[in-house]
């Protein structure tokens, strides 16, 4: 039998634009989707709420854009399609922890039609566990059939307690990591990042 998540778990986002409260004042590097490549940044919405859904070869060079590149984000603020991208260091962080069956997806950002000079990934979050439980969870069900979580109790009989790094499907704050890989997270001063307390049930 698997021994089951008894740690505490964050759910793991990017920390708002410049001037919000998860941003505080500082400034972010605030992305957009490209004109021609609308695409592009729909399917960065898909890897991050359905990523069992994409098939890893399908997805193209994905491109979007910024107005200045002056920030130095770990995880950039992409309007609109609630993506998990970030810098290479922080990919070689969750490397650590993450399933080898994750995947990383290259993400050019554009600064006036040029490369920035950084590298970022989309992340493709895998395993995808079905864990929260829907009593005691709260819920708002999006246009696109996923759900934004007020509250989420995970059951966490359904977490091993060998994971670390996993994805809740259909679900927009999905991204949900144990507390030691947020604190080294906290540790290596990680920009742009957000970790909100999910509460996972005690086992009886």
């Amino acid at each position: 039998m698997v021994r089951a998540l008894t740690k505490p778990i964050k759910y793991f986002s990017l920390a708002g634009t410049a001037g919000s409260a998860g941003g505080r004042g500082v400034r972010r590097l605030n992305v957009y989707p490209i004109s021609q490549g609308r695409e592009h940044y729909e399917l960065l919405g898909r890897i991050q709420r359905q990523p069992h859904s994409v098939t890893p070869s399908d997805v193209p060079p994905l491109e979007c854009e910024t107005e200045a590149a002056s920030a130095d984000d770990d995880m950039p603020c992409i309007y609109g399609a609630f993506p998990h991208v970030v810098s290479q260091r922080t990919r070689e962080l969750l490397e650590r922890f993450c399933d080898l069956s994750t995947v990383w997806h290259p993400v050019t950002i554009l600064c006036r039609g040029r490369p920035i000079d950084k590298t970022y990934w989309a992340v493709q979050l895998l395993p995808v566990l079905d864990c929260l439980n829907p009593e005691r969870s709260s819920f708002t069900m999006m246009p696109d059939g996923s759900r934004y979580c007020h509250f989420g109790i995970v059951d966490a009989s359904k977490v091993p307690s060998n994971v670390a790094v996993f994805c809740i499907p259909n679900c927009t704050q999905n991204f949900v990591i144990r507390e030691d890989v947020q604190q080294m997270m906290k540790r290596a001063r990680m920009r742009g990042c957000r970790y909100e307390p999910m509460w996972n049930e005690p086992i009886v």
